[in-house]
């Protein structure tokens, strides 16, 4: 890692007066994270957004656009939760299942690509949230709510 690069990081007004001490032109952060001088930050821009997914058959999930996903299940039809799209490593998201549904959630599931335990999906009335890790190459599910919340 570079100097530049590590003052990048560095948060505060401190910045600009480090940058002057060590005779560096430190770039100055917009609205978005996005530095002046192109240099776009490695994570997504929209940490702690919350997204509410399409239901469907095939539940599409961008990790670009947030962090925490909520799908709200008026049925049990069957419908897949699709592999993540737009992740970084060392990425974490959340999908919140909130069923509003008169009966449990058995025919919902998360794609077969996702790393996965044996899972049990939220019954009548009642929420779940599952944490996905993606390590660069695969998304994991890591942890979950292990008893259903109420609505």
């Amino acid at each position: 890692m570079n100097l530049q690069k590590f003052i990048y990081g560095i948060a505060g007004a401190t910045t600009q007066l480090l940058g002057f001490v060590l005779g560096i032109q430190v770039p100055t952060l917009n609205v978005l994270g996005a530095a002046t001088f192109g240099v776009a930050p490695t994570m997504p821009n929209v940490i702690g957004a919350m997204v509410a997914l399409v239901d469907g058959a095939n539940v599409a999930v961008n990790a670009v656009i947030g962090s925490t996903f909520t799908l709200t299940c008026a049925n049990n039809n069957a419908r897949v939760i699709s592999v993540p799209t737009g992740g970084v490593a060392g990425q974490r998201i959340v999908v919140r299942l909130v069923n509003t549904s008169a009966g449990a959630l058995t025919l919902t599931t998360f794609a077969a690509a996702i790393k996965q335990p044996a899972l049990t999906y939220p019954a009548t009335l009642t929420t779940k949230e599952f944490e996905l890790f993606f390590d660069g190459t695969e998304w994991e599910l890591t942890t979950y709510s292990p008893a259903n919340i109420p609505n």
